[in-house]
């Protein structure tokens, strides 16, 4: 009687082997995206285009929401990534938050596919939502929220934004951000000729606000220290 084949165990990647496959997914969605939208993107197809069974795809995405969310972290860590880099380039901490600033928008508006990836693409994920959790199917940009309070805190110097007021502070700039974006790409209601000169308007009032913001901190502190200690 012959002898039975020993069992092979399964393949598995090592680390780097891993990563490039993750990068490699990455590249062929967002040209899949592009291409043809969300619906152009299956696990099967993608399996296809990286020369992976789609079993073994799944084993590192179990859904098509997971597959997204690892997207948008992804793209979010570029633009992240950018900005840290034009930050890097300055000293004072008021430069170095608009540097910051200027590089995160950059960043959009030289990969403007990107935005439509990340910040466009949440309605076409209400199939997923019994699938699996909110946290899988929202984008996290808990780096750049951050990052924005360090800046914030370094501008303040030895002036400490009090809690509400830091949170409230970095959400503005969070959210002004975005609707910057949302208008010159997402609605595409700025003539691309004047968005540079658009960004400039934004980051100088953005400037201005964050001076007054900690100007009142600063003001408050001192009325505080000078008020008589009770006895």
């Amino acid at each position: 009687m012959a002898a039975a084949a020993p069992n092979r165990r399964p393949y598995r990647r090592t680390k780097a082997e891993q990563t490039e496959l993750e990068s490699q997914v990455v590249r062929v969605c967002l040209q899949l995206f592009a291409e043809g939208g969300y619906e152009a993107i299956s696990m099967r197809k993608l399996a296809g285009e990286v020369g992976v069974a789609p079993m073994s795809l799944y084993r590192y995405f179990p859904t098509k929401a997971h597959l997204m969310r690892h997207i948008w972290d992804d793209i979010l860590s570029s633009a992240c990534d950018q900005a840290a880099q034009d930050m890097a380039k300055a000293r004072r901490p008021q430069t170095r938050l608009r540097a910051f600033l200027n590089g995160f928008l950059q960043y959009w508006l030289e990969n403007r596919s990107h935005y439509w990836v990340v910040f466009a693409i949440r309605d076409d994920l209400s199939e997923l939502h019994a699938n699996a959790s909110s946290d899988v199917l929202r984008p996290n940009p808990q780096r750049v929220i951050a990052t924005l309070g360090e800046l914030l805190d370094a501008c303040a110097g030895p002036h400490p934004v009090p809690q509400r007021e830091r949170k409230n502070m970095v959400e503005m700039l969070f959210q002004r951000l975005l609707g910057f974006l949302l208008g010159v790409i997402g609605l595409g209601s700025v003539a691309w000729t004047e968005v540079a000169s658009l960004k400039d308007s934004l980051l100088d009032s953005i400037d201005l606000q964050v001076r007054a913001c900690l100007d009142k901190v600063i003001a408050a502190t001192e009325t505080t220290r000078r008020l008589p200690r009770p006895a």
